[in-house]
């Protein structure tokens, strides 16, 4: 049951997003609804959480993907300076894997950029009525869970992963080399090489050129893309 919010209530919503064309395009389709303020906007977390010491945002609208910061710490680090307001991940990483962990340290839904601005402002709007959203796939995804119904992809070995392996084993499906992951997350060679090590050994994977093939698998197959 989805929770409506008044009309005479204003939305009030800070972005955070590393990416100006990004800022840009949701203020754009924000400042065109009634009843939905932009009230500051950033692009790493250290300029939110200063805006966040000024003002009160009703959501929070967060991009996991900002340079280097770790995606989950990011949702952690928002709470922990006692924001009010509710979170909604807007973000390229998959739906499918990473929708789930984010409700666990406590965003209140999780979007995939490229949506419909339609579907932007309905998650908005529900998130700030006091809902959780998810797509429809997600939801029948954790209800088959409950279930007992047997998935396409027996995710069990990844929910294994901790959330810093998550990452690597992602890009690592998006067909990035350990020197490259490094500079992405801004962790040093050995520190990833650890990770990967961790991550074959969770997922009963022999080696590095097969785990690569299991990741590569699940990003053709948008299991994790």
């Amino acid at each position: 049951m989805k929770t409506a919010v008044r009309e005479s209530t204003n939305i009030s919503i800070l972005l955070v997003d590393d990416h100006e064309y990004v800022l840009r395009a949701l203020r754009r389709t924000l400042d065109a609804e009634t009843n939905v303020v932009v009230i500051g906007e950033a692009s790493n977390m250290s300029e939110a959480l200063c805006v966040l010491k000024k003002v009160t945002p009703t959501v929070v609208l967060l991009d996991l993907a900002l340079d280097k910061e770790d995606c989950f710490k990011l949702i952690d680090h928002i709470y922990a300076h006692q924001c009010r307001g509710r979170i909604l991940v807007f973000s390229m990483h998959s739906e499918y894997l990473f929708a789930e962990r984010c409700i666990r340290h406590g965003a209140s839904g999780y979007l995939r950029k490229g949506c419909a601005p339609e579907v932007l402002i309905k998650a908005i709007r529900h998130v700030a009525g006091g809902g959780i959203y998810i797509s429809e796939i997600i939801q029948r995804e954790i209800l088959d869970r409950i279930r007992g119904i047997e998935a396409t992809y027996d995710m069990k070995p990844l929910q294994q992963l901790t959330d810093r392996e998550l990452e690597v084993f992602h890009l690592i499906g998006q067909g990035y080399g350990t020197t490259e992951i490094a500079e992405k997350m801004g962790l040093n060679t050995k520190t990833v090489q650890a990770h990967q090590s961790h991550i074959r050994a969770k997922m009963q994977i022999e080696d590095q050129e097969k785990l690569r093939r299991e990741a590569s698998e699940l990003v053709l197959t948008n299991m994790i893309d």
